[in-house]
């Protein structure tokens, strides 16, 4: 619907006319035409002037436009392994794809559009689904759908799963714009089961040290009954146990090891099946365990009691790599001394008491520090004993930041998600100031103000010799806690410390080509990174340099040519089966070789048939959460055929813009002069 919108006043059209009347009367008044072609010239005179002069005062045309918007229905497809013991054989694997290709041609023809996506996006064609997928985010897949279509009428959603969710978000906890229908599959009995409930161990192990290995055997449906539970380590069997189960119930065993040797282990423990078992891969489990030739030892310094200090000691204590001390400015008695790898120097020096001789001392040795800043630090003094960074405050005021990281930084390799998890964490305080970032420094983390990003420092590395490190602001213990409530796990804060600690306790002074894995065990599936780094004589980094490594597996033997670069810092071996892995990397640096071992394990990705058991009652309570039905196989053909057609949403909109650009305009202007040219013409008068 389109109509005139305009501001033009009454007297405005009065004059419109008036000025159209006086222009075509002094044209004609005394014209030698014929009374008819007289009337007809003079009344096109008129309204084409009229016209001309009201278009001056740019009348608005309000265009009212009203569409209609088709709505989608959604295929949402759990293809994980579970669900392709699920449907059984291929064959009946095809025909039940065959009737979603089918509900599919039924609801384009009833109007909708259709989208068809699966655990890794959308579908391209129904050939190219593969039920491969390792793990199972179902909540994952849905936030993806709804995000790629914001703005679209997305309306229903039919999921199509086992209710099998190993990874990711609760569904049940989460909510959707749109009806979510779920289609059960699988198998619900509960069939007797012996399988490994957990298997866990330290991670990181001194060597010389005894450590515990500690699994858990579930029983259901297996009766009482005495089985073997045996641990190997590679093909060795290490010890073998006759262990007593019984009916419903979760039995704990320890076994007890000492390291004996430098390096990364797999660790298997398997119970023996039970007579005629269906699901035998939850019989045994693996867990990697790296063991180190030597703690590093660690001071902490503070001039106050702080809850940061208690967040420090415990993440460092966790992964078993570091012997941690304490020093606080008085209130400890004594000042430890031994022979340290690193100095954390918490907010010191103190801007309310002076450091002692002995901490004077300390802190001017050449050994690797952490400056750890706070409402009590002395940020003159602290700027004069380190060159990474000025802080210049603005009096005794505080800022409340966040911190991200920035795709810049290379020194180490951090997690993918960490500026998501980062964003979900309660600010830093630090010092309202002027920063000034020196020429040695590297930034891990800036500061963020709410929502605004900015390019102030908060966390910062040093390449020269001794290592020291920055952190500006107070309050690790928040993010621990925090991240212990968001996730049930604090390894995203406490890896920013270990990484850090790592980072300055490297010891540099006797290899200058470095080689690590950013972890010690993987998936079948995910890629290892190589994380290599070279240093000349004077300890530079080396700008660019070509090295091999060469990979040795149980399964797998290949050769690297890899080249170092100083964007190029991090290397990905991908395609990698399962088994333990030794590597060696050579270089070649100022003519002489240089040589590094590591190794890490490929652990097989099992987590899909652990559990085989589909997950009816958790898919019917999502379907009523969100309003939509909860279809069995037996029921897909009835409730497909119940699916109504599509009713579009209707929308409109008002748009005004200027008579003047309107196009119809121009050109009724345009045939007024060319009638008037036309009849003038034919009069003998042009």
């Amino acid at each position: 619907m389109n109509e005139l919108f305009t501001h033009t006043a009454w007297w405005q059209w009065g004059l419109c006319l008036l000025i159209g009347l006086a222009y075509a009367w002094a044209l004609y008044r005394r014209s030698p035409f014929a009374p008819l072609p007289k009337k007809l010239l003079f009344g096109i005179r008129f309204l084409l002037v009229a016209l001309l002069v009201w278009t001056l005062w740019a009348p608005l045309w309000r265009i009212v436009e009203s569409y209609e918007e088709r709505p989608v229905w959604a295929i949402a497809i759990d293809n994980s392994r579970s669900m392709a013991t699920a449907w059984g054989d291929s064959t009946t694997r095809r025909k039940q794809l065959e009737r979603l290709r089918r509900l599919q041609s039924r609801l384009q023809a009833l109007g909708y559009e259709v989208s068809v996506v699966d655990l890794k996006g959308e579908v391209v064609s129904w050939d190219s689904l593969r039920f491969d997928q390792e793990r199972t985010d179902l909540a994952g897949m849905l936030r993806r759908l709804q995000a790629s279509h914001e703005g679209d009428y997305l309306a229903n959603v039919l999921l199509v799963s086992d209710g099998i969710v190993n990874a990711g978000e609760n569904p049940l906890y989460m909510s959707f714009p749109f009806k979510v229908h779920t289609w059960a599959v699988g198998d619900t009995t509960h069939y007797p089961d012996l399988s490994i409930y957990s298997f866990h161990s330290l991670r990181i192990v001194q060597k010389g040290n005894r450590f515990q290995l500690i699994a858990e055997v579930q029983n259901k449906g297996g009766g009482d009954r005495q089985v073997a539970l045996r641990l190997r380590e590679g093909s060795k069997v290490l010890e073998q146990r006759v262990v007593k189960t019984t009916e419903g119930s979760i039995t704990r065993h320890v076994f007890e090891l000492r390291a004996t040797e430098e390096g990364v282990f797999q660790y298997t423990v398997e119970v023996s099946p039970l007579a005629g078992e269906l699901n035998t891969v939850n019989n045994r489990r693996s867990v990697v365990v790296e063991v180190i030739d030597r703690k590093k030892s660690i001071l902490i310094l503070a001039s106050v009691a702080h809850p940061d200090l208690k967040a420090l000691r415990s993440a460092l204590e966790r992964t078993g790599n570091y012997e941690v001390s304490f020093y606080i400015d008085g209130v400890s008695r004594e000042l430890p001394r031994k022979n340290y790898d690193l100095l954390i120097a918490y907010q010191l020096p103190n801007r309310q008491r002076p450091l002692s001789a002995a901490l004077q001392e300390l802190l001017a040795s050449p050994l690797p520090k952490w400056w750890i800043g706070g409402a009590q630090t002395d940020w003159n003094a602290l700027n004069r004993m380190q060159k990474l960074l000025t802080v210049l405050p603005s009096g005794s005021r505080t800022d409340e930041v966040g911190a991200y990281v920035t795709e810049e930084f290379r020194a180490f390799a951090v997690p993918v998600a960490l500026n998501a998890s980062l964003r979900k964490l309660p600010p830093l305080l630090a010092p309202y100031a002027r920063y000034n970032l020196l020429p040695a420094a590297t930034v891990l983390l800036y500061q963020q103000v709410g929502t605004t990003t900015t390019m102030r420092p908060l966390w910062v590395l040093g390449q020269a010799s001794p290592r020291q490190a920055v952190l500006v602001a107070e309050g690790l213990w928040r993010w621990r806690l925090e991240a212990y409530a968001l996730f049930k796990d604090q390894s995203i804060v406490d890896e920013l410390i270990d990484k850090t600690v790592q980072y300055l306790t490297a010891d540099r002074s006797k290899r200058r080509f470095l080689v690590s894995t950013n972890k010690a065990d993987y998936e079948e599936g995910e890629p290892v990174w190589l994380e290599a780094e070279a240093y000349d004589e004077l300890f530079q980094p080396i700008k660019s340099l070509a090295f091999e490594v060469f990979l040795q597996g149980e399964k797998k033997q290949e050769r690297y040519r890899l080249q170092l670069s100083e964007t190029e810092r991090r290397f990905a071996l991908t395609a990698l089966p399962s088994g333990r892995y030794s590597f060696v990397a050579k270089a070649n640096i100022n003519g002489k070789e240089e040589e590094v071992r590591g190794g890490f394990v490929v652990r097989r990705a099992e987590r899909e048939l652990y559990d085989r058991t589909a997950r009816f009652d958790w898919l019917r309570q999502l379907a009523q959460a969100t309003g939509g039905d909860f279809v069995t196989t037996d029921r897909f053909d009835t409730w497909q055929a119940s699916i109504g057609e599509a009713k579009a949403r209707l929308h409109t909109q008002n748009r005004l813009m200027e008579v003047v650009a309107l196009p119809w305009l121009f050109w009724l202007l345009f045939a007024l002069a060319v009638v008037e040219w036309a009849v003038r013409k034919y009069q003998g008068y042009v």
